[in-house]
């Protein structure tokens, strides 16, 4: 090499090379020698594409590469270069033709430089550039999926619809995703969600009890290939833990919702019944004097000698009446607790005993069938027994009457954790939902005049209540009733 060619080559610190237009190399030099580990001996003769790999797109074709070069039209190139060693260099060239006179191309001047910082940095901006939309993408899904979890305008349903529409925005290509909510027995989503592949699920976790999940995956006709999760970014993964956090929020607060609900239902029936329990108590009080008045004359005018049998009659219906009335007003004292309980050990197995052959004598006559699961290590309980006698007849009572046909009146008792209960179903018509909220109000009946008070089932709340219990009911028309009563066990008792 001339003097002058060496010093171009390291004054552009990078490969100088002479080749034909066949492309073969005739000469090289390099001021990279050392980092590329080829000697100019060891590359003269070769083909110039033999040693460097173009690294441009739709520019593989050998012979239409060096056409081009040939013809003047391809000046600039990109290639990669492979060292000895392995690594790889990123090698910009750019060439000139040496012409004779008549025009012919003599040989090719290559001119070189190692570029491969450049290119290093150009793909690492790229990398930026795509992570930065990643996350600008993943950022305005969350945003507005948080949006939809405080949004009180939308149902239940048509937010968690929104969401799982909203989730494969998430992802590079959502026109090729399907997301799904799955809670419990309810699914939000598509019917193309059977048909996923490569699926990425998130549980939906509330106070530590697992709810359901959030799942997204490709549709099965995208890819032909086998899609794991690993191939989703962490970008993507942690986007699918925020909508199932999101989500669970939104179960949250649906739940305390309701909480709220009912609790404002029991406040306003508690209410309800404390005002009727004052009226009430004190109509009670007031014909309390009256009604002992007139029993007690009644019994007194009928002891008198000689009374005609028709006027006796009447003075026995006068204090029969009298003796209802006192029961009807001692049940409203019960209501209103003017009537304190007296405590003492209640055993709920021995009251159902002593009553039983009342129960099977009413049940005869109705054609109803009693069926006993009564759990013999039932212990005892803090009660009234008097007061828990009246419970367990005004159920059974009542469920009687709920069968007018017949049918199957069952009475269990047992034990649930720290609670005792007493269970009493029929299998009658049921009890209309829309009157539910109103079967534990005093004087509330859907019986006839003559059948009775409607004081039954709100003595019966009374009184659990004051027991420190609950009671709960579960009916279906047609199917029956059930009413279940639960009582705190008394510990160190039997």
């Amino acid at each position: 090499m001339e003097w002058q060619d060496k010093r171009i080559v390291k004054l552009i610190a990078g490969i100088y090379l002479k080749m034909n237009p066949d492309g073969v190399i005739k000469s090289f030099n390099s001021f990279m020698e050392d980092d590329i580990g080829y000697s100019p001996d060891d590359l003269c003769g070769k083909n110039w594409l033999d040693v460097f790999t173009v690294a441009e797109p739709g520019k593989t074709d050998r012979q239409g590469l060096y056409q081009s070069i040939i013809d003047g039209n391809q000046t600039k190139l990109l290639s990669e270069l492979q060292t000895g060693t392995g690594d790889i260099h990123y090698i910009e060239w750019r060439f000139e033709r040496v012409c004779k006179s008549n025009g012919e191309v003599l040989y090719v001047l290559g001119v070189g430089q190692d570029v491969s910082t450049h290119v290093a940095g150009r793909e690492e901006l790229c990398r930026s550039h795509c992570g930065l939309v990643e996350k600008s993408r993943v950022l305005k899904c969350q945003y507005k999926i948080a949006q939809m979890a405080v949004d009180d305008s939308r149902s239940f349903e048509t937010t968690l619809q929104a969401i799982v529409d909203l989730i494969p925005h998430g992802f590079e290509c959502p026109e090729k995703m399907v997301a799904g909510i799955r809670l419990n027995e309810d699914f939000y989503g598509i019917g193309e969600c059977d048909n996923m592949q490569g699926c990425l699920r998130k549980e939906i976790v509330v106070k530590e009890e697992i709810k359901g999940c959030v799942e997204v995956g490709w549709l099965k006709d995208v890819k032909a290939f086998s899609f794991e999760q690993n191939e989703y970014t962490a970008e993507e993964k942690k986007f699918i833990d925020t909508v199932a956090r999101k989500v669970a929020y939104i179960i949250e607060r649906k739940e305390a919702d309701e909480k709220k609900q009912q609790l404002e239902d029991q406040l306003r029936h508690a209410d309800r019944l404390a005002t009727i329990g004052q009226l009430a108590a004190g109509i009670a009080h007031e014909l309390n004097n009256p009604l002992g008045d007139i029993l007690g004359f009644a019994q007194l005018a009928s002891n008198y000698p000689d009374l005609p049998e028709q006027t006796y009659q009447d003075l026995f219906k006068i204090v029969k009446s009298t003796l209802y009335a006192r029961e009807v007003i001692k049940k409203i004292l019960l209501f209103s607790r003017q009537s304190h309980p007296h405590e003492g050990k209640v055993n709920l197995n021995r009251l159902i005993d002593d009553w039983l052959d009342f129960f099977q004598f009413r049940c005869q006559q109705n054609n109803i069938e009693i069926i006993l699961e009564l759990d013999q290590q039932l212990p005892t309980f803090s009660g009234d027994p008097s007061q828990i006698n009246q419970v367990i007849i005004n159920l059974v009572v009542n469920a009687i009457h709920a069968m007018p046909d017949g049918g199957k009146l069952t009475i269990k008792t047992g034990i649930e954790n720290e609670w005792l209960y007493l269970k009493v179903q029929d299998s009658g018509t049921g009890i209309d939902e829309n009157i539910r909220d109103k079967i534990f109000l005093p004087f509330f009946t859907t019986k006839e005049v003559d059948q009775g008070t409607g004081l039954g089932l709100s003595v019966v709340y009374g009184i659990v209540q004051e027991h420190g219990g609950n009671i709960t009911i579960e009916s279906h028309i047609g199917e029956g009733t059930t009413f279940k009563v639960e009582f705190m066990k008394t510990i160190n008792q039997r």
